[in-house]
């Protein structure tokens, strides 16, 4: 981009300056550029300091009629986050964004997965009419996902280096992390043999390749299945994967359901949420508790321990076919 063109207001050119000021992720930035180029064909309004909160309004109507709030919501707070910087850097003097208000989203349970359907979606893989392979490496990257409740974008990032055996710890790079930070994790017992066998595979693989194995995927995809024609196994050819499994079992999975499972199972089974934390590396304890699904059967098990405030009496008349009801106990 120019010089000259630096001091201007236009959204390019303040995710410009955005980026070289907070050095935002890959991701971000291909989604801020994303949102601009929708902002733009929708309301025709290329400069920042033409933005208000009509135009926001306007905008947000308009994305309303061909998305969901949440995904309205989310572009609109992507566009706030540049608009803001722009206040704070004196690029424009007014603050579109006053008083406007988001749409209100109704609250749902984040998408989970059962334990008795992650049993079945490996009993299908290990099945002879299974057709989605190598079973044994898809059932490993499933094993993974739960328990080390890692995102899909880490997944594909892992390199062997990242993994100690002697340590039974994983690196988590920041590269690959939602908030830019790196951080350990241990290596679960259940996925340590698992994971030596494929380290294995792959050095069979490689050979006496130039590529050294240390910097290698972990989980790549292309070296076992001909299908698949990259040299590297992407996010894109995982969430596929999970798209074929659940449209031939009928069971929703995806790679987050499994960090969502974890979650729910470290947290009913007493764990320190502290810790659970810090393994799904989340800056704030409140979203991780947004990760934990309900348990029925744990809250039937809470309420039990509840005191009696009146002892039960029976009921005064019955119809004719009504039951007695049981003694108090």
């Amino acid at each position: 981009m120019s010089t000259s063109t630096q001091n201007t207001t236009t959204l390019e050119n303040i995710l410009h300056l955005y980026t070289l000021d907070r050095t935002p992720s890959t991701e971000t930035i291909k989604l801020l550029i994303k949102i601009i180029r929708i902002f733009t064909n929708d309301t025709g309004i290329n400069d920042a300091s033409e933005i208000s909160k009509h135009s926001l309004n306007l905008w947000k109507q308009e994305l309303l009629q061909r998305t969901r709030s949440t995904t309205c919501n989310s572009y609109i707070r992507q566009l706030k986050s540049l608009i803001l910087f722009a206040v704070e850097e004196e690029l424009i003097t007014e603050n579109p964004f006053l008083k406007f208000r988001m749409v209100k989203e109704a609250t749902h349970q984040f998408k989970s997965i059962s334990q008795t359907n992650i049993i079945q979606l490996i009993s299908v893989l290990e099945s002879t009419e299974n057709k989605l392979n190598p079973s044994w490496f898809w059932i490993t990257v499933i094993r993974t996902l739960y328990y080390t409740g890692i995102r899909r974008r880490q997944l594909i990032g892992l390199t062997w280096n990242d993994i100690d055996f002697e340590k039974q710890t994983i690196l988590l790079q920041s590269k690959y992390s939602k908030t830019l930070r790196e951080w350990v994790i241990p290596l679960h017992d259940d996925i340590y043999e698992e994971l030596l066998i494929l380290k294995k595979k792959n050095q069979q693989k490689y050979g006496n390749s130039d590529i050294s194995l240390k910097d290698a995927q972990v989980f790549n995809v292309t070296l076992y299945n001909p299908k698949y024609f990259r040299k590297k196994m992407t996010e894109e050819q995982l969430s596929g994967f999970f798209r074929n499994l659940s449209r031939n079992t009928k069971i929703k999975c995806s790679a987050h359901r499994f960090r969502h499972r974890l979650a729910t199972d470290l947290v009913n089974q007493k764990g320190n949420i502290k810790d659970v934390q810090h393994l799904l590396g989340h800056s704030n304890v409140k979203t991780t508790l947004g990760y934990v699904s309900t348990d029925l059967h744990q809250m039937r098990t809470t309420l039990k321990t509840t005191t009696p405030i009146h002892p039960r009496k029976p009921r005064i008349s019955l119809m004719p076919d009504e039951p007695t009801p049981p003694a108090n106990r």
